[in-house]
């Protein structure tokens, strides 16, 4: 799993496709708000919300090319409905935030 201080940039692995680049544009500058969605459920405690919003993350990464960022969601989702362990789901969440945060379109 990547460091959760790690600052690689991540791009779409469909990015070269013409017909899904505004897609994926617009998929990563609304991974701000997912952040902002993330932080504040797990900041209220609420395991259900949090699954919630890591599952929406977790099918819309994949459909984005973003395979690291669903994997994590999957993971975050996991915990919330089956442990509810608070530093676990803490430790999960700041990996996809990480990553949510690396989010990039190339300029080439």
């Amino acid at each position: 799993m990547q460091s959760p201080r790690d600052s690689t940039p991540i791009y779409s692995s469909m990015e070269s496709d013409p017909d899904l680049l505004d897609l994926i544009v617009m998929y990563v500058e609304d991974a701000r708000d997912f952040m902002e969605q993330l932080t504040t459920a797990f900041n209220q405690k609420a395991w259900n919300d949090l699954a919630s919003i890591a599952h929406q993350v977790k099918g819309s990464a994949g459909s984005h090319g973003f395979q690291q960022v669903t994997e994590a969601a999957k993971q975050l989702e996991r915990s919330c409905i089956e442990t509810q362990l608070p530093v676990q789901i803490e430790q999960q969440l700041h990996v996809l935030l990480n990553l949510l945060g690396r989010l990039r379109v190339s300029t080439a």
